[in-house]
C-alpha cells in the first residue's frame, strides 16, 4: 500500500499563528485514499489542532491579514505565490454571499477602496486555478476602517460601551489606551460614576 507523509510541527506560545501544510495527492489519482492524522507526545501535556482541512484541485485559500487601514480603504495581504489567483467577496456586516462585491486578484495583496470610515466589513476568500475549478469559500473574515479626526464639540459618557474588567480591557470606538508602565484601563461600573466610567490603574508611581 502506497503511503505519503507530511511531518509538521508548530509550537504555539500565544503569538504564533496557524501554519499551512500541503501534500500533493497526484500520485494517487484514481485510487481510494484514506487520510490519517497522527500526533506523537514526547512529554508533558500536548495538544493538537487543525482547521480548514481540504482536498481538491486548487489548494486551499490563504488566510489574509489587514496590513493597512485608512478611513476609506484597507489592504489585505497573505502568504503565497505571485502567480496564484484568488477571489474575494466583501460587503457590510451580515451580507449574504452572492450579494457582495466580488473581486478576482492575482498576487499576495489586495486594496479595497471606496469604504466608509469607522465601519466594520466582512469578506470571504477562495483560490481559483481554472475557469471551472474553484475551492470552497473560507470565512467570514472581518476588517474595519480607521476613524477620521474629530472636529468640533465632543462628548462621551461611556454608557453604551461594553463593560470590561482588569483582564478584559474595553475602550470606546476610535479610542486607544497607551500604557507606559504596568497599568491597564477599561470601561466599568462604579458607585462614584454611574452607570459607567473609564477606569485606569497602575502600580507605578505617577
Amino acid at each position: 500500500t502506497s503511503r505519503g507523509n507530511v511531518n509538521a510541527y508548530r509550537y504555539y506560545d500565544g503569538t504564533n499563528a496557524w501554519e499551512v501544510f500541503s501534500q500533493s495527492l497526484s500520485a494517487y489519482a484514481g485510487q481510494n485514499v484514506k487520510m490519517q492524522l497522527v500526533a506523537t507526545r514526547n512529554a508533558g501535556d500536548n495538544y493538537i489542532g487543525f482547521d480548514n482541512f481540504y482536498i481538491g484541485p486548487c489548494g486551499i485559500a490563504p488566510i489574509p491579514s489587514v496590513t493597512q487601514a485608512t478611513t476609506n480603504s484597507v489592504t489585505l495581504s497573505w502568504e503565497g505565490s505571485s502567480t496564484e489567483t484568488n477571489e474575494i467577496e466583501w460587503g457590510p456586516v451580515g451580507f449574504v454571499q452572492g450579494t457582495g462585491t466580488l473581486v478576482q486578484t492575482t498576487g499576495t495583496s489586495l486594496v479595497i477602496s471606496g469604504l466608509a470610515e469607522n465601519t466594520h466589513y466582512e469578506y470571504y476568500i477562495r483560490r481559483t486555478c481554472s475557469a471551472d475549478s474553484t475551492v470552497i469559500w473560507l470565512g467570514k473574515h472581518k476588517f474595519k476602517t480607521a476613524c477620521n479626526a474629530f472636529v468640533g464639540e465632543f462628548s462621551q459618557n461611556f454608557s453604551s460601551v461594553t463593560t470590561g474588567s482588569t483582564t478584559v480591557l474595553t475602550l470606546p470606538d476610535c479610542w486607544s489606551f497607551y500604557d507606559g508602565g504596568s497599568g491597564y484601563g477599561f470601561v466599568g461600573t462604579t458607585a462614584l460614576a454611574t452607570p459607567k466610567s473609564f477606569q485606569m490603574y497602575t502600580s507605578d508611581l505617577l
